[in-house]
């Protein structure tokens, strides 16, 4: 996926990224915004890592997440569900318990 990301025309990238970040942005994680105005949904306060240290700035997990979601988008990926299952898996750690995912809307 990140073969597709990188290959894609500035303008490309820029959607499947916003495109991307929409997704994450519609999970719910632990914790709350940093600053109450800002736009997405990390960087977060009150967040713990896996061994109950406290997360800082914004994880790795979720930039790789946001990649690889933006790179399926590009890549016009058959089997997206496979893909944002395995977004999921990596980071479940971060997500609170708090209702269902909605669907953004798919960029033109």
């Amino acid at each position: 996926m990140k073969a597709a990301l990188e290959a894609a025309t500035p303008n490309q990238q820029e959607q499947a990224l916003a495109y991307a970040a929409d997704f994450i942005d519609r999970l719910c994680f632990q914790g709350r915004k940093l600053k109450p105005s800002q736009m997405r949904a990390w960087p977060r306060a009150g967040v713990l890592d896996p061994n109950g240290k406290s997360v800082t700035g914004i994880p790795a997990e979720i930039q790789y997440a946001t990649d690889l979601v933006a790179g399926s988008v590009i890549a016009d990926h058959v089997d997206r569900e496979t893909v944002l299952a395995h977004v999921l898996f990596i980071i479940d750690h971060l997500i609170d318990e708090c209702g269902r995912v909605s669907k953004p809307s798919r960029p033109h």
